[in-house]
């Protein structure tokens, strides 16, 4: 039995004959099935790292989890994001670290992914250094 996108179920019966072997005297028979359901994943963070940036240069790092139950929020938990960078919510389950970074020196902080189904935190690094640029990317988690 397919189900349609956007169909809300909240109680789903389902009924089958079965022909049980001679001599099995069948009487009652309960059975359980679990759906699994898109929309009430809690946060998982995938396995990646955000990018390094350099010192008076744009940075950028986008990320995503599209396998949460929206909307994701994303919050410094600990440590300190480099001087300059902030941490915005986009749309739905995605977030950027962006800003141009004002100090040379290694950031350690712990940044949490949370929803309505639970959280996660998730520890990063990022390197500041005097140099040359490069880009910012995007990561999809899940």
């Amino acid at each position: 039995m397919a189900i349609n996108t956007g169909v809300n179920i909240t109680k789903l019966v389902g009924f089958i004959s079965l022909a049980p072997n001679p001599g099995v005297d069948m009487t009652k028979l309960v059975a359980f099935i679990s759906l699994a359901d898109p929309n009430v994943a809690p946060p998982i963070w995938g396995t990646f790292s955000l990018s390094n940036g350099f010192l008076g240069f744009p940075y950028s790092q986008s990320w995503d989890m599209p396998t949460a139950a929206l909307t994701v929020t994303y919050t410094l938990q600990s440590g300190s994001l480099p001087p300059g960078l902030s941490l915005a919510a986009l749309t739905g389950n995605q977030a950027k670290l962006f800003g141009v970074p004002t100090l040379v020196g290694t950031y350690s902080f712990t940044l949490r992914a949370t929803n309505s189904f639970g959280f996660a935190d998730q520890p990063f690094t990022v390197t500041i250094s005097s140099g040359s640029a490069g880009g910012g990317s995007f990561i999809s988690i899940g």
